[in-house]
């Protein structure tokens, strides 16, 4: 609550009915909608996470109305609760999150969760004998994933981009193994 309204009362029993009557009319422009404001951190951005909510709001919030986007939601005059809640998203996907405090203006924000990559690879031969020369191609398509439904809660769907580097594991140490960029 703002500091505005003890004032407010304070003053109609200092000065009875007649200020109270001007003050009805001027309260509303006193007592401000509080604006929420949060941040977000992602415990990964492919395939999964979980997201941890930070609200940024300020000091005063007593009351918050948590809608996570993914059918999940938290409404709560509790601070352990509303202050930093935490939301798990199961698949790819936009998710739109939006919090309201103390009644005031929502704020909405997305969660973007992308598709896991695909990679793929092709050898240059596959039978040969030793010593063989082959060279291993790195290939992979670009992920994309349609809007679907979460309950009643909409998921719009994300383009995972195009794969720009590969990480290489031979599982071992392999004699004369050359590793170059894709």
């Amino acid at each position: 609550m703002s500091k505005v309204l003890p004032d407010f009362l304070y003053l109609i029993r200092a000065f009875g009915k007649k200020f109270l009557m001007l003050g009805i009319l001027f309260l509303p422009l006193l007592v401000k909608a509080q604006t929420a404001n949060f941040s977000v951190s992602l415990s990964s951005h492919c395939g999964n996470g979980t997201a941890t909510f930070t609200d940024t709001s300020g000091p005063e919030v007593t009351h918050w109305l948590w809608d996570f986007g993914n059918s999940n939601s938290l409404d709560t005059d509790d601070p352990a609760k509303g202050k930093n809640p935490s939301a798990i998203y199961p698949g790819p996907g936009v998710y739109t999150v939006s919090l309201i405090v103390n009644g005031g203006v929502p704020v909405t924000k997305q969660v973007i969760i992308y598709p896991n990559p695909e990679p793929d690879f092709s050898p240059s031969v596959t039978t040969g004998c030793e010593p063989i020369d082959v060279i291993l191609t790195a290939s992979a398509n670009d992920v994309n994933v349609d809007p679907y439904k979460i309950g009643d809660t909409d998921v719009g769907g994300v383009n995972a981009g195009t794969i720009t580097s590969y990480q290489w594991d031979f599982q071992g140490k392999i004699p004369g193994v050359i590793e170059s960029d894709p």
